[in-house]
């Protein structure tokens, strides 16, 4: 069953869209909304055309709508998939739906194979090897390919500063995050440099820019992008062996233990081991 388009708000929503008065960031995630409205009808070239408006200046929230798209059923998954256009994103999407992770940068690695010069997957073949697999040295190849034919996209930037930092290449990373102009900022870019000052012992400057992040994206009701950044702050508390980690922790499990997100839970499992291991060594001392 198809989802009805509201005649009068889509039409309205195009009209925004088409008229180039308006900044491209503006109008990103009015684009990957009603791309995925598209998609799910089954209106692929339509779709396409917007999510590729949307990817001209994206923010954090149209990023994710293009990559964690929780609105295709099964049926229309089938059908994207036998699109010959959509084959490999849409088993991308599929595999990593099913919580294949290996079988998703399988099929990743054929969609950039497929479209070397697009710049989706190479950020998200770059973020799943470095969040899901930890493979820090692929993340990087991945995102400095990927820059190679898109020397300037921030998110695939922010990638690569963040494997290196992963491989304590604090320098290179340092260098790749100060090439991000200011007006490009995201909040990913932003907690990857709260994530270099906890790894360069600037604990207070890591919590500071952790913080703007997470308290930005709550006031914008970002729950996403919030339960994120917490659970990678959290993990750099932990590391840190701070003093207030047993609220922090408390805090963690609010925002992060009932979201269905895949990095989220991941991480969240990830920082809740990391504090148990923690509490053994603390306990054998």
């Amino acid at each position: 069953m198809e989802i009805e388009k509201p005649s009068n708000h889509y039409n309205k929503g195009l009209k925004f869209i088409n008229d180039k008065g308006f900044n491209p960031y503006d109008i990103s995630e009015l684009s990957s909304s009603m791309a995925t409205m598209d998609l799910y009808n089954g209106k692929f070239k339509s779709s396409r055309k917007l999510f590729a408006q949307s990817l001209k200046r994206p923010n954090d929230n149209s990023l994710a709508q293009v990559f964690w798209n929780n609105s295709i059923s099964n049926s229309k998954k089938s059908e994207v998939i036998e699109n010959e256009h959509y084959a490999f994103e849409a088993r991308t999407v599929q595999e990593y739906k099913l919580e294949h992770i290996e079988e998703s940068l399988q099929q990743n690695i054929e969609w950039i194979n497929d479209e070397p010069f697009s710049t989706r997957p190479f950020i998200l073949a770059s973020y799943n090897s470095l969040t899901f697999l930890e493979d820090f040295e692929r993340a990087e190849n991945i995102a400095l390919l990927g820059l190679k034919s898109n020397p300037a996209d921030k998110f695939l930037k922010n990638n690569l500063a963040y494997s290196l930092i992963m491989q304590d290449k604090i320098n290179e990373a340092s260098n790749i995050l100060d090439s991000i102009q200011v007006s490009d900022s995201t909040f990913s870019s932003v907690a990857t440099r709260g994530l270099l000052e906890f790894r360069k012992g600037n604990y207070e400057n890591g919590r500071r820019l952790y913080k703007s992040v997470i308290e930005e994206a709550g006031k914008r009701k970002l729950g996403y992008v919030e339960a994120l950044a917490y659970a990678n702050y959290v993990r750099e508390e932990i590391l840190a062996k701070s003093d207030d980690i047993v609220n922090l922790m408390s805090e963690l499990k609010r925002k992060c233990n009932k979201r269905d997100e895949l990095d989220i839970k991941f991480i969240y499992q990830k920082s809740m081991e990391l504090f148990e291991q923690s509490n053994k060594l603390n306990s054998i001392k």
